[in-house]
């Protein structure tokens, strides 16, 4: 693969305007079974995670890192807008500029400064950094997998992100980048939601970026997926008509994957358009 910028994938950074229609700009293709890109073209999933994308680098290095991604060919780049797993990271650990994402680390809580200059410490929140981090990754060509919170495989982000926060925070999240089309949603965060509430996590913040991005409860604008832990698969959710459900089910046809046998009551997700969320068993 020739490296530099996909000219297929969208290269201009910026929140659009409101006569753009939000989403990603990419989608099911309509036999279910890979990602196409607007012009048809099946996306090549080539992809480098760097889950401490957002809280650990500066902008200078967080550019050139993607910089590099992209001329070395990479097409998508893996990272947690916050990353939760407290042995590598943590819901409280600042960024590189000493910023949380959260007050008290409640993620229906952003903290939001009024200023966005970098030369302004005072001003540069981290979530400007999460907003420089994604245009750039824009810029060069590059989809962006982002994880809302990387709950990790012990379940720390739980002690943040709960059934009573999530929703907000996904609402906070597609509002934010709704006209960004690069992005590709990726839930949970090598955790396997295996209770009701670690269900119920993942069912209010889908809706939460399915609300913010669309103005009600469709899932067909935002492209979303699921990150367990085991073998770490990862389960298509959204196409571009509507969300799957977590659920066996025989007429749900083509695009199924498998679960390991240890992982009942889960089971992987149809590219199908023509579906409705009813979120985990």
């Amino acid at each position: 693969m020739s490296g530099g910028r996909n000219p297929d994938l969208p290269a201009q950074a910026g929140q659009g305007s409101a006569s753009q229609r939000a989403g990603s700009s990419l989608r099911v293709s309509a036999n279910g079974r890979y990602l196409a890109q607007r012009n048809g073209k099946p996306f090549f999933w080539l992809g480098d995670t760097a889950w401490l994308l957002f809280q650990i680098p500066t902008r200078e290095e967080a550019g050139l890192y993607l910089k590099t991604r992209a001329r070395q060919g990479f097409t998508i780049i893996q990272a947690a807008i916050v990353m939760g797993e407290e042995r590598v990271g943590g819901t409280l650990i600042p960024n590189a500029y000493g910023d949380k994402a959260f007050l008290e680390g409640n993620p229906s809580r952003p903290v939001i400064e009024p200023g966005q200059s970098p030369r302004n410490q005072s001003d540069y929140d981290y979530w400007d950094h999460a907003d420089y981090i994604i245009s750039r990754a824009r810029a060069h060509g590059l989809i962006l997998g982002l994880l809302p919170l990387f709950v990790g495989y012990n379940g720390d982000g739980y002690k943040y992100m709960t059934p009573r926060n999530a929703e907000s925070y996904g609402l906070f999240l597609s509002r934010r980048y709704r006209h960004q089309s690069h992005l590709l949603w990726i839930l949970g965060g090598d955790n396997t939601p295996d209770t009701e509430e670690k269900r119920a996590v993942g069912n209010t913040v889908a809706r939460g970026i399915a609300v913010g991005m669309s103005g009600s409860e469709d899932y067909g604008r935002a492209l979303m997926t699921y990150h367990i832990n085991g073998k770490q698969f990862f389960f298509p959710v959204a196409s571009s008509g509507s969300l799957a459900r977590f659920q066996h089910d025989p007429g749900l046809g083509t695009g199924r994957g498998h679960l390991p046998e240890d992982q009942p009551g889960l089971c992987p997700l149809p590219c199908q358009a023509d579906r409705t969320w009813r979120g985990f068993l």
